[in-house]
């Protein structure tokens, strides 16, 4: 039998005149807030964030005032422009008022369909979700005020969200600096400066109301249980719950995805009432995806992929058209964001750090089996052998595509397997494409968002299995319970582990936190320095933290901190304290020549 079309249905598009209004307002949106940026800071003040980390040994590049000035003013330009045009043909013309009001129609149509889908949960099955929930928010919760702020979320705070909005914005000595997360962190900062607050809270909703959008957005295409077994395992993943914790981009990279990947379904819908609802997500999600982390690209390189793969096997011109438009747009308007960056810190910042620089063609592809059988293992929820899920998964899923093209699947279940599965597959598979052309092996975390098409796959190959329905739901019940135990059991410990960890130096901070405000310190060891210089800044948000690692003229210091194996400098004095790692001494050193 001749294999069922997976897009049998007719892709249909938002009229070409809304997505010229979507653009326009977008494009100036990204231009007004990069120009916004540049305005907060007077080139003195710009070039002076070159002094928030200098122990990296990085620093911004050299440009001049009338360059950060030129680009502000272009920028702002551009932004009213793009306003004035967009003003004009959609608020001034027929044509534009009627898109206007078909997307507000749509947006009321998405509200009034979740609410429906919502309130046709039978009681167990709402039951079940809340409980689901809950348990994971109480989580999610515990992890995110236990685990200690010694990460990646430190780092954030310390450089990016205490400082100034430019330096949020384009500042970029490592690819630490995820701008869009750390801006809703600095928003947060500006009402209450505690690292929790500013880090912490952020990262803890976004990742609830990722989990929201996921189940939602799967509830009406899969059914309940799909939809609660994908976003629920998801959701329940160890990475997954670290990230939903530590204060970093990677669940927002999840969100948008998720936004990206329902706007790209829809288009392909029997009847697809909202298209301009689905390409304002698309376009919308990928610029603040890109703003994000810049690997959101692995996302959109997929969507788009897919969507023109489509276009180009149903010969529908005008759906390859609207995605090369909106694909233009997205680029378009992430460059925009990446103005300021790309002025103070470089382009190189963005395209040649250490993240994205190429190995050897022999050195990849020798590294390639087990960084494939390691990234994919931790996605599945273990990392040394959890790629033997991954593998089961795929193969059995090739088999439900197999009996989706023979016919024996029923239709609705074989659209679904087409429609849903197929494009899951692709999400899961196409990043490593991209690897193989980059020549680089990113971090898990940085396609952390692939695990989510993982378990999607998972979903549809349980919920279309043969075996006798009642042993198993019980099966199926017991090993998910299982599996939800040991992620949150391994994320609990790790996080025990991380609190009990290096004794010795809390100690350290606690005593210097007791001394007399004023007193001086010089730290010549940078890994000891740096690590006090966190702490004191989570400790104390406002606290003046005077600390420094290399000697300034004219300073007198009141004491030097050394590790045990340190060489004592000159003017070091008695010992005040001492544990196993790190000594306190009196520091009596003449003052430097200015």
């Amino acid at each position: 039998m001749k294999p069922a079309d997976p897009h049998a249905p007719a892709a249909r598009g938002a009229p070409w005149p809304f997505i010229g209004l979507l653009g326009l307002v977008v494009l100036a949106g990204c231009a007004g807030y990069a120009a916004l940026v540049l305005s907060t800071a007077t080139w003195a003040e710009a070039r002076a964030v070159d002094g928030i980390f200098p122990e990296s040994g990085w620093h911004i590049r050299p440009f001049t005032a009338a360059s950060l000035h030129g680009l502000q003013q272009s920028l702002a330009g551009a932004a009213l422009g793009l306003t004035g045009l967009a003003l004009a043909l959609g608020a001034a013309t027929r044509a534009g008022r009627q898109q206007l009001r078909a997307l507000g129609k749509e947006l009321r149509g998405c509200r009034q369909q979740l609410g429906q889908r919502l309130r046709a949960l039978t009681g167990p099955q709402r039951w079940l979700a809340a409980s689901l929930l809950l348990a994971l928010t109480l989580v999610r919760g515990y992890l995110s005020s236990a685990t200690v702020p010694w990460g990646d979320d430190v780092i954030s705070y310390e450089f990016f969200v205490r400082q100034r909005l430019l330096a949020v914005s384009a500042y970029y000595p490592l690819p630490n600096n995820h701008p869009l997360a750390n801006t809703i962190s600095w928003a947060f900062y500006q009402l209450q400066p505690g690292f929790w607050w500013a880090v912490r809270l952020p990262v803890l909703l976004t990742s609830t109301v990722g989990t929201g959008l996921l189940f939602a957005g799967l509830l009406g295409r899969a059914g309940f249980r799909p939809a609660l077994l994908a976003a629920g395992a998801f959701s329940y993943l160890q990475l997954s719950l670290y990230y939903a914790g530590a204060g970093r981009g990677y669940w927002l990279v999840s969100l948008l995805a998720g936004v990206v990947v329902f706007g790209l379904l829809h288009l392909f819908d029997d009847e697809p009432a909202r298209p301009r609802l689905a390409w304002l997500g698309l376009l919308v999600a990928g610029v603040l995806g890109c703003y994000t982390v810049p690997t959101f690209a692995y996302v959109l390189v997929s969507a788009f992929g897919w969507l023109g793969a489509v276009a180009v096997w149903r010969r529908a011109p005008g759906l390859l058209g609207r995605a090369v438009a909106v694909g233009a747009l997205v680029a378009g308007g992430a460059a925009l964001l990446y103005a300021p960056l790309l002025l103070v810190s470089g382009p190189a910042a963005l395209f040649a750090n250490p993240y994205v620089l190429p190995l050897s063609g022999p050195a990849f592809w020798r590294a390639l089996p087990a960084y494939t059988w390691y990234t994919e293992g931790f996605l599945a929820g273990q990392r040394s052998v959890g790629a033997l899920l991954t593998l089961v998964v795929l193969a059995l899923f090739g088999r439900l595509l197999y009996r989706a093209a023979t016919g024996q699947l029923a239709a609705a279940r074989s659209r679904q397997v087409w429609q849903l599965g197929l494009p899951a597959l692709w999400f899961v598979v196409v990043p490593y494409v991209l690897f193989g052309g980059q020549r680089v092996l990113p971090p898990e975390r940085t396609v952390l968002y692939k695990a989510w098409f993982f378990f999607l796959l998972l979903a549809l190959v349980v919920e279309n299995s043969r075996w006798p329905r009642a042993r198993y739901r019980w099966a199926v019940g017991v090993a998910v319970g299982l599996f939800g135990l040991y992620q949150v059991g391994t994320a609990v410990q790790l996080s025990y582990l991380g609190r009990h960890q290096q004794p010795q130096k809390r100690a350290l901070y606690a005593w210097l936190a007791r001394q007399p405000a004023g007193a001086a310190l010089l730290i010549p060891s940078q890994p000891l320095w740096f690590w006090l210089r966190l702490a004191a800044h989570v400790a104390h948000p406002t606290r003046p933290w005077l600390a420094d690692n290399v000697g300034r003229p004219g300073v007198r210091y009141t004491y030097v901190v050394l590790g045990q194996a340190d060489p004592r400098p000159p003017g070091t004095g008695r010992v005040l304290y001492a544990n196993d790692q790190v000594l306190v001494c009196t520091y009596s050193a003449p003052l430097a020549k200015k």
